[in-house]
């Protein structure tokens, strides 16, 4: 159970960064 939460934390912070990452390269390509 708790292998399963943590491997559900780790999903979020990775594709938080993930959407992170695409939206200041959107700002940077837009800028640009």
């Amino acid at each position: 159970m708790l292998q399963i939460i943590h491997l559900t934390i780790i999903d979020i912070f990775t594709n938080g960064e993930k959407v992170k990452s695409s939206i200041l390269t959107n700002m940077y390509l837009h800028v640009v």
